[in-house]
């Protein structure tokens, strides 16, 4: 998952920005800027996920574990589930538990049990 900041140059980074999640509509936004009159000089800033985790809509999470991106969320029977977002959500195995980092190690050991081993 990556972010696209644009910046002010004359700011520091936290007073003001605005996010978008392709260059391409961050560049757009700054054109627009600059057709209405603004004479400010805009910075873009790509922001990659690479570890840890993100929270996405309809109440599930986005973790980078590894190489592996997997997305898990609260369960309709109850607990948590963990899917491959790399496989993608109808070809990857589910894990399942009672937290999600539960449902991750379930995922994980279902999709290569050696590696888990090890």
């Amino acid at each position: 998952m990556t972010t696209y900041y644009v910046v002010p140059t004359i700011r520091h980074f936290s007073e003001g920005f605005a996010d978008f999640p392709s260059r391409a509509m961050a560049e757009r936004w700054v054109e627009q800027r600059k057709e209405q009159g603004d004479d400010t000089d805009f910075g873009i800033f790509e922001l990659r996920l690479i570890a840890g985790s993100s929270r996405l809509e309809y109440g599930r999470t986005l973790h980078v574990v590894g190489d592996r991106r997997i997305i898990t969320g609260k369960h309709y029977l109850g607990g948590y589930s963990a899917h491959d977002d790399g496989l993608g959500e109808d070809a990857s195995p589910y894990g399942y538990g009672k937290t999600p980092e539960e449902a991750i190690a379930e995922l994980l050991e279902a999709i290569d049990p050696a590696a888990q081993a090890a």
